[in-house]
């Protein structure tokens, strides 16, 4: 298998996906398709899916689906940022943090399945595997339960989200109210706008001084995440 350096380089290796039919996860396994990217928690195939399995549960998911991250919530706005420019991002990184999240996320889905009665857990898997619930967690028949690789899995994760959360403290109050705002899905326009009305001295903001904060803002987010070798 090849080393990809990010996720632009994963994404131009691998098909593109829609969100209907996707398989699951046994049949990613079982379809003989080619890996072209492993860790010990994630697969990626050649045709664009990918897996993510923690704890005996299960993530299918698109490579191309993936948009954005979620950046953690805004200290002034209590949203959450979403952060956009992934492609120079480790694809590990990108990938785990998705699936698990999407794991947590399915969980009460697929609990409410089984108070329904349904008991099987590949069923329960393609139901979770459709539009509007594209996520899956699913269940080995036959669990086999590894401490030590789960609480490995687990820290890789904590780390990787306190990475991003300390990349986020090297930005400017000002900087990181500017990527809070545009990843809210404004335009720099807007941006200027809304910063131009937070101001209490009358000042303006314009939209090249947005542009330019962004761009200074990603490039520090991209310099902390190579020192820290994510």
């Amino acid at each position: 298998m090849k080393n990809y350096a990010n996720f632009k380089q994963l994404k131009d290796a691998v098909s593109i996906t829609t969100k209907t039919g996707r398989p699951t996860a046994k049949q990613l396994r079982e379809s003989g398709e080619e890996i072209v990217a492993r860790t010990p928690a994630i697969s990626v195939y050649k045709n664009g899916y990918f897996t993510c399995t923690v704890n005996n549960h299960s993530t299918v998911f698109g490579v191309h689906e993936i948009k954005f991250l979620d950046g953690g919530e805004d200290s002034v706005t209590k949203k959450h940022i979403q952060i956009f420019d992934i492609d120079e991002l480790p694809w590990e990184t990108v990938l785990y943090m998705i699936g698990t999240d999407r794991i947590e996320r399915n969980a009460d889905v697929r609990e409410g399945s089984h108070r329904m009665g349904s008991a099987d857990g590949d069923e329960d898997e393609a139901k979770l595997n459709v539009i509007g619930n594209p996520g899956v967690r699913h269940e080995l028949r036959v669990p086999h339960y590894d401490f030590v690789e789960e609480m490995m899995e687990q820290q890789e994760h904590e780390q990787r989200l306190k990475t991003l959360a300390e990349g986020m403290k090297t930005l400017t109050d000002n900087e990181r109210r500017t990527v809070s705002l545009y990843y809210e899905n404004r335009t720099e326009a807007e941006v200027a706008r809304i910063l131009s009305e937070e101001k209490t001295d009358g000042g303006k903001v314009s939209q090249q001084a947005v542009h330019k904060t962004l761009a200074r803002a990603l490039e520090k987010l991209k310099m902390f995440f190579k020192e820290s070798g994510c």
